[in-house]
């Protein structure tokens, strides 16, 4: 029931504009979708989002799925002078993707850590590889990987801005 309302399509209904939230340095979270441009003013019946860095910029984007209609694919163009390094593994004796390792990487004074997943969202999937954002180091101390079969890679002073394939 529609209360007396007629929908253009059964998927009407559901139709929203996609949210982005933006956390400010106290932790809490602001919708910034009003000021990322026309793709997240429209609303639609979305689906799924699929994380990914398409254009190997080291900027994560964004591919949004919606019924009925064509894909969504949202480009990061945020700041610019931030570093970054991407990981993509290649499994041997665990498997081809490295799905279920772990990687740590130390740099300036953090340590991240990703483990590497298949899947993501409803009707959607991640980019394997891992992404990690490293603000102004240049190089980064370490990166440590735990394979599913337990072999340890360790590979230190990498150089950031980079992606960087590790074999198992």
């Amino acid at each position: 029931m529609t209360a007396s309302r007629t929908f253009s399509s059964p998927t009407a209904i559901f139709s929203r504009r996609n949210k982005l939230y933006l956390q400010t340095a106290g932790g809490k979270l602001l919708n910034a979708g009003g000021q990322a441009g026309p793709a997240l003013q429209a609303a639609k019946s979305y689906r799924g989002a699929a994380f990914a860095d398409f254009n190997n910029d080291g900027q994560m984007d964004v591919a949004v799925a919606a019924l009925d209609d064509y894909p969504s694919l949202l480009m990061n163009q945020g700041v610019k002078g931030n570093h970054w390094i991407l990981i993509r593994l290649a499994g041997s004796k665990s498997n081809r993707f490295g799905v279920g390792a772990r990687i740590t990487v130390a740099s300036g004074d953090k340590t991240q850590t990703r483990e590497v997943k298949a899947g993501g969202s409803y009707a959607s999937c991640n980019d394997p590889r891992a992404h990690f954002g490293l603000g102004s180091a240049e190089v980064v101390k370490e990166i440590k990987v735990v394979w599913p079969s337990g072999k340890i890679t360790r590979l230190t002073d990498v150089p950031a801005d980079r992606i960087l394939t590790i074999e198992e």
